[in-house]
């Protein structure tokens, strides 16, 4: 959309307006004037389709132009400022909420193709819900959303490009958002005020138009007009005059906006002209073709009638509608009758008759005693050799409309959008509804329709909460001017919620779930206080998870509304399958819930006035599948018909009839490189279990056999029950004392199934040939389940000699030396091209312990322990040894070496990144290199893929990295931390 500057010549306006003002506001003026100046270059200077911030100079205008209350140039002003108006295309797409709350977007379409009847299609059908209200120089200002032609909500430019809704003119009053599908929030608050979309979505009924003047032989060209009329929002009307058969898609015809097309036919000269129309709603219900047939005879007299576009109403009741007036002319001389109740100008009964003179206005009065009771039809016939006519229908409606309020009076859970809704016999809208909420009667002039007291009716009335006791009072006119009895209706507003305690259950809660079985129903004592009226116990509804998914939605009936952008779903709200929404999940769950069968007690029921009122219910087992259930207690603030809004509390129930079996283990069993860090088996039963300790055993396969790794009670996995709030206690977490599994390892864990039970004292079923509860894994290496920084860099070796093939070494004149030792060259050895990054280390020392030293690897981010055992370990101690640095006590009570409890037996490959070739260990040790023996053998935890029985180990003096089997004697250094992963 973009901005058209149609404002010159008006500031010359302005500053007559301007001039004879105080003195004290000249300067203030000016700088206004020149300001407005200055936006006005912009927005002519700019380009229509850019994205120019033309909103935000529309508005900055306003401001500028918009004086003080006392100003007597603020009526000028604001007419220039209404002269600036927004402009959009076919095909675009706008979000009428302007980027805040959920999405509103809606396509721009023109049903008439010509620009004259443009709006915003909101579901995508292409017939627009939302219907352009133009100014008079045809530009957009304001909206139509029921069809009735009027304006409704008008636009607002904002900065950017954007538009928004406003209940007032000039981006005043509130924000208007637009829910798709359910209606108009009026007041920003999330509820919807106006929920025309909604009843717009569930219309299947179509229009019904209607044509004036009736079909007949004319004088002369005759304004007819089209009405369109519909039980919810009329749309547009298309017509054709040539023939062919009116459409909307093709477009074949004339489109105008609802609810009245008028147009002249007989204007070619004498002949048969043939109108077809037809009409549809706003919901894109669309009627059948219409035909009506006007013949242009010039030798008759052209009988016209002015400013007569539909039916008359008239009454016989005192002090309504009691005649009605017209005015006609002949474009002959001749002689006149007004019939009534006829079919032309030979029948009918004559009210008036005499001569009439050629162009001369005649007003005619049709008293309402003269006519029958409904619909009469009069002509107009002059006679001057042929007989002309014209024709109009008067309603005569002697009985008074009917009013009625909807939602009907009551105590309300939820706020309400009051309806005043008038039918009148006659099928025609009623004219006015007027109400009162100060406990007079609401008074209307049957005669005139002007509301004397109280306020007219123009749309739906939000009931907002705390209303309490607020009586409306109303009345209708018809267009009779008949008058409907007063009518009231009372109501209140409370939309605060009931609040629910479980007091206890038999059986007891175990870790938060009701364990029943086949015999054992649940039975649930709770009490309940507040706004409260009746309540129910319901079973709800809920995807059963499988324990062996990750991740599975929380519910399939009823959902958050997610972030703003999501289709009639507001955010904040729940959304039940069929598209209800609700405003909390209790609301929708129990409204969705799954009613109770069998022999249940106290499951339902009224509630009074006392607080606290206690109940004790049992439900039928029968109700429950076996697994884990949520039973629903839902307690209503009002009557099921009074808009009641639900609190409730959920009880979990967990129906156990067979052995507890391995839902689901991490590591899968059988699965492969699987990461070893953490160090962690993770066994989902399929129902709660007891807090015992279980029987564990952990093997690796040596390649011919498995063999078990030794605990002790000092040195021994820890074993963890889940006892969150709202967990089942069924998943047991074994972590291992070496912070991560062994490399390369093929593992096999087995649980005494005897030693795992559940609530009611049953053995888990084996899962594995050995009768056992088991698995296996193989694991990999860190480097290669995890993407790692460290595998981008190079370090230097630390090598700075150059050496020939005799073994000789240059160590004075290395470095980019292309010279030669005996004939060997030194281009191309790591002395020579000293490639690679630095190794940077850093002090690591626990600050309450100055003795308990460790140094950080700064490129990898490792920390290794200072403190290397003299002694020598085989594979087993060397990862008990490391484990027990954890354990180590610390200040504050807490534990591990250096004050971190991760140390562990290092990765082959994070051994290899402290290896110096030649002088200086970067990470320093405490022994040299005889050149013979394994003084400088240090164990990794990666097992040699090849021979499982072995391991790999670095060799600090040779700088090697070679294998040996786990039974064998190296030295331990153990490693705190990670090489960080790659961003």
């Amino acid at each position: 959309m973009y901005y058209k500057n149609v404002m010159q010549g008006n500031i010359l306006s302005v500053l007559c307006l301007e001039r004879n003002k105080r003195s004290s506001f000249v300067l203030g003026f000016l700088s206004k004037v020149f300001t407005i100046l200055f936006l006005l270059l912009l927005i002519t200077a700019c380009n229509p389709k850019s994205n120019a911030t033309g909103g935000a100079l529309y508005n900055a205008l306003l401001t500028l132009l918009g004086p003080s209350a006392s100003d007597s140039s603020s009526n000028a002003v604001n007419a220039i400022a209404s002269q600036l108006a927004l402009s959009f295309s076919t095909g675009e797409s706008v979000d009428l909420n302007g980027g805040h709350g959920s999405s509103a977007i809606g396509i721009v379409v023109d049903p008439s193709g010509n620009g004259s009847t443009s709006g915003i299609s909101l579901n995508g059908s292409g017939v627009p819900q939302i219907i352009f209200v133009n100014n008079a120089q045809g530009q957009p200002i304001g909206v139509d959303v029921n069809g009735d032609g009027l304006l409704d909500y008008y636009l607002c430019a904002l900065e950017g490009g954007a538009v928004i809704l406003k209940t007032g003119p000039n981006c005043t009053g509130n924000q208007v958002f637009v829910y798709p599908g359910l209606g108009y929030d009026e007041n920003g608050d999330g509820v919807v005020d106006n929920p025309i979309l909604a009843l717009l979505a569930n219309d299947l009924n179509p229009p019904i138009s209607s044509i004036f003047p009736a079909s007949g032989i004319y004088g002369g060209a005759q304004n007819v007009t089209v009405t369109c009329a519909d039980n919810l929002a009329p749309g547009n009307l298309v017509y054709s005059i040539d023939g062919r058969v009116p459409s909307f898609s093709p477009l074949i015809g004339y489109v105008k906006n609802p609810t009245t097309a008028s147009f002249t036919v007989g204007s070619f000269g004498e002949g048969i002209y043939t109108v077809q129309y037809r009409c549809r709603d706003l919901a894109g219900n669309l009627e059948n073709v219409h035909s009506t047939t006007y013949e242009v005879n010039h030798n008759l007299p052209n009988v016209t009638l002015e400013s007569v576009t539909g039916n008359f109403y008239v009454s016989n009741v005192s002090g309504a509608v009691n005649s009605q007036s017209f005015v006609w002319k002949s474009n002959q001389n001749g002689t006149f009758m007004i019939r009534a109740n006829g079919t032309g100008c030979n029948d009918g009964g004559i009210l008036s008759s005499g001569n009439v003179s050629a162009n001369v206005s005649n007003t005619f009065i049709i008293n309402a005693g003269s006519l029958s009771v409904g619909t009469n039809p009069l002509y107009v016939c002059v006679t001057a050799g042929f007989t002309g006519q014209a024709s109009l229908t008067v309603v005569r409606d002697d009985t008074p409309p009917t009013v009625a309020a909807n939602p009907a009076a009551g105590n309300y859970g939820k706020e309400q959008n009051l309806a005043l809704q008038c039918n009148d016999n006659s099928g025609a809208a009623c004219s006015v509804v007027a109400y009162t909420t100060d406990g007079t009667n609401p008074a209307v002039s049957g005669s005139t329709g002007v509301v004397l007291t109280g306020s007219t009716y123009s749309g739906p009335i939000l009931l907002a909460n705390g209303i309490l006791n607020r009586t409306y009072r109303f009345l209708a006119r018809d267009k009779a001017g008949n008058l409907s009895a007063v009518q009231s209706s009372t109501y209140s507003i409370d939309t605060t919620l009931p609040t629910i305690n479980v007091l206890s259950t038999i059986p007891a809660p175990y870790s938060g779930y009701v364990m029943i079985d086949n015999v054992i129903s649940p039975q649930i004592s709770w009490e309940v206080s507040g706004n409260k009226v009746n309540y129910f116990l319901k079973k709800k509804v809920e995807v059963t998870c499988p324990l062996s998914q990750d991740i599975c939605p929380k519910s399939d009936m009823c959902i958050l509304c997610p972030n703003p952008g999501v289709d009639n779903c507001p955010t904040g709200k729940y959304k039940d399958t069929a598209g209800t929404l609700y405003p909390t999940e209790g609301d929708c769950s129990c409204n969705n819930g799954v009613t109770l069968f069998g022999s249940n007690s106290n499951v339902s029921g009224s509630l009074g006035a006392a607080n606290p009122i206690a109940i004790v219910s049992q439900v039928n087992n029968l109700n429950f599948s076996l697994g884990q259930s949520k039973l629903l207690i839902c307690v209503a603030n009002a009557a099921a018909s009074y808009g009641p809004q639900y609190a409730s509390r959920e009880v979990n129930i967990w129906k156990d009839s067979q052995d507890p079996q391995v839902a689901k283990v991490t590591p899968s069993i059988n699965s492969h490189n699987i990461k070893p860090d953490p160090g962690k088996i993770v066994i989902t039963f399929s129902e709660p279990m007891k807090n015992t300790t279980p029987v564990f055993t952990l093997q690796y396969f040596n390649g011919s056999s498995w063999v078990t790794f030794p605990f002790n009670a000092s040195y021994k996995p820890n074993y963890a029950w889940n006892s969150d709030s709202g967990e089942a206690h069924n998943v047991l977490t074994v972590t291992l004392p070496w912070v991560r599994f062994p490399e390369n390892a093929y593992l096999r864990w087995q649980l005494d199934k005897n030693s795992v039970k559940d609530v009611s004292d049953n053995s888990a079923q084996s899962n594995d040939v050995s009768g056992q509860v088991a698995g296996v894994f193989m694991t990999g290496s860190y480097f290669s389940t995890v993407p790692v920084t460290y595998k981008s860099l190079v370090f230097k070796t630390g090598q700075t000699y150059c050496f020939s093939l005799a073994g000789a070494t240059d160590w004075v004149n290395c470095l980019g030396n292309t010279g030669s030792i005996l004939g060997d060259p030194k281009q191309g050895q790591d002395g020579f091209f000293q490639f690679g990054l630095s190794v940077g280390v850093s002090n690591a020392t626990n600050s309450s312990y100055s003795t308990e030293t460790a140094t950080r690897d700064d490129k990898t981010t490792l920390v290794w322990h200072n403190g290397v055992p003299g002694g020598y370990y085989n594979f087993y101690d060397a990862l008990q040894y490391c484990s027990s640095l954890n354990q180590i006590p610390v200040a504050g009570g807490t534990r591990g070496f250096a004050n971190r409890t991760d140390w562990r037996l290092p990765s082959v490959e994070e051994l290899e990144t402290v290896l110096a070739y030649q002088g200086s260990h970067s990470i320093p040790f405490s022994w040299g290199c005889s050149g013979v023996g394994v003084e400088l053998d240090y164990w990794s935890s990666s097992f040699f893929t090849s021979n499982l029985s072995n391991t790999w180990y670095v060799d600090f003096c040779k700088q090697n990295v070679y294998f040996a089997p786990l039974g064998s004697e190296k030295r331990v250094r153990c490693v705190s931390g990670s090489i960080p992963s790659a961003p």
